[in-house]
């Protein structure tokens, strides 16, 4: 009769997993990992797949490390609006600052207008035919990668177990 029950709590227990509430929790758990992820890129100034990004000229120069002078970008990937859907059908992480599309892609800016673009480096003005930003990719494209392979397998595992 003890395996009867034991068969039936599995029963029980797998049959969960179908419910939306639980896909919803677990898609949750992986929407933080994922945010996890992304942080870890910025502390260790590299991509998800782990390449290194290339510094940018003010870490070079000044210190510090590329995409977090104000660290206005990193934190925007740590907000609560930075998950903007987890749901029973998956989650989405992103951001609403306008120039993570630059460097997640990378890019080349030209003066649309003008024949030089005009800023300001170290406090004095800059004029240039065209700036490029290098690729310093934030989230995957396409394959996970091993890096957050292996990190949503330990979340899911986590929350596997953790869950009755």
């Amino acid at each position: 009769m003890t395996g009867t029950k034991d068969l039936q709590r599995v029963i029980e227990r797998i049959s969960r997993f179908r419910t939306p509430q639980w896909r919803a929790g677990l898609s949750k758990n992986l929407a933080q990992e994922a945010q996890s992820q992304i942080l870890q890129g910025f502390q260790g100034q590299r991509d998800p797949y782990g390449r290194p990004w290339q510094p940018s000229r003010r870490a070079v120069s000044q210190g510090g490390q590329t995409l977090s002078d104000t660290a206005r970008l990193r934190r925007s990937f740590s907000s609560p609006q930075s998950i903007s859907r987890a749901d029973e059908r998956g989650f989405e992480v992103g951001t609403n600052i306008r120039y993570a599309m630059a460097h997640q892609h990378g890019m080349t800016i030209t003066p649309k207008s003008k024949r030089f673009l005009a800023f300001k480096v170290n406090g004095r003005f800059v004029f240039a035919k065209k700036v490029v930003i290098p690729q310093r990719m934030m989230i995957p494209e396409g394959q996970l990668g091993p890096i957050w392979s292996s990190a949503f397998q330990r979340a899911a595992s986590a929350y596997f177990t953790a869950t009755p």
